[in-house]
């Protein structure tokens, strides 16, 4: 997979799923910074 391709990143704090390029910058229902954020294989 190159990087970029789209992605999704599960919040490790809460378990919201992004589906994007990158991370939010915040996650929009806890709070938690970029950093917390994985990418789902």
């Amino acid at each position: 997979m190159s990087d970029s391709e789209i992605k999704s990143w599960r919040c490790t704090v809460c378990g919201y799923v992004e589906v994007g390029e990158e991370p939010p910058e915040i996650c929009p229902v806890c709070g938690a910074p970029a950093e917390a954020f994985e990418v789902i294989e």
